[in-house]
């Protein structure tokens, strides 16, 4: 058996290779696991460690781990649906209270339990061979992998699995996302869910602005924009009370506005953009409702943007 899990296609026999030690360690794949039904206490996989020189090792990879328990969680997952679907109509059909039997089902737990033998039967299995399970991390295994995919070297020497691919480009795309949205918040809560004080948060936000990417700068300028806009309009239509739905005061929200205007104008990354720029404009009016307001009714945020083909 240890032979027939040794051997390599193209290359010199398992035989050759365990007699001149030119193999260090081994990996069995998901699908041998599979076949010989996730037995690691009897059979073929019992007797591996019996089998196997003392100087040969496994070593198994965590997406191995992964697929094998994912697969053996299968039937248990599926059954405990039909156990409990099949109490709910038993109860249905006789009218009987079986509370207290799913109660106890519930308290056996018995995904949560099939999920930790698992598990530590694999990892058991593994120290028994002298092994590890192997991380998927290291910055660069992703592009690893594609540059073996589009090469067409083992394991791709036929591309027959798109989605391979396609959830790699999707998975890109979300992250990408993520980085942008991160990007744009000005304070994630603590532990409590609180957040710093408004003044600290814009102030961290403006600094954090001087070095973002481009894509930060660009979806951060545009929510800028339209919040500028909107305030605009809205301090038009029915004064300097717009300013009681803020956290911030009314010289507060100038001030932040005004800054993110010097920011945005002057960021490197964003004067580096050849497809869009942002022009802030704070400019002065006096609107006909609010004559007589205090010293701010002379100013009144606006903002343009221009795009650049």
């Amino acid at each position: 058996m240890l032979l027939l899990l040794l051997k390599l296609h193209g290359l010199p026999s398992a035989q050759a290779l365990l007699e001149d030690k030119t193999v260090a360690f081994f990996s069995i794949d998901t699908d041998i696991i599979q076949g010989l039904g996730f037995k690691f206490s009897e059979g073929a996989l019992r007797a591996l460690p019996f089998q196997r020189p003392s100087w040969l090792t496994i070593q198994q990879t965590e997406v191995v781990e992964r697929e094998v328990h994912a697969h053996r969680m299968d039937p248990v997952t599926k059954t405990v649906k039909e156990l409990t679907s099949a109490i709910s109509s038993l109860q249905r059909h006789t009218r009987q209270d079986f509370t207290p039997v799913n109660a106890q089902i519930e308290g056996m737990n018995p995904e949560a339990v099939a999920a930790r033998n698992f598990s530590n039967e694999f990892k058991t299995f593994v120290a028994g061979l002298g092994g590890s399970v192997l991380p998927i991390d290291g910055p660069n295994l992703a592009r690893q992998m594609f540059d073996r995919y589009f090469q067409e070297v083992a394991p791709f020497e036929v591309r027959k699995k798109s989605e391979f691919p396609d959830a790699a480009a999707l998975l890109t795309l979300e992250n990408h996302a993520v980085a942008i949205v991160e990007g744009c918040t000005d304070g994630i809560p603590d532990a409590s869910g609180k957040k710093a004080p408004w003044k600290i948060r814009k102030e961290q936000y403006l600094e954090h602005l001087k070095d973002a990417t481009d894509d930060v700068l660009l979806v951060s300028g545009s929510d800028k924009l339209h919040n500028a806009r909107a305030i605009v309009e809205d301090l038009l239509r029915i004064g300097f009370a717009v300013y009681d739905r803020f956290t911030a005061s009314q010289e507060q929200t100038l001030w932040y506005y005004e800054s993110l205007a010097k920011v945005l104008t002057n960021a490197s990354n964003f004067s580096s953009l050849s497809d869009a720029s942002f022009s802030f404009t704070i400019t002065q009016s006096i609107p006909a409702a609010a004559n007589t307001c205090s010293r701010f009714s002379a100013r009144v945020i606006s903002s343009s943007v221009r795009f650049i083909a």
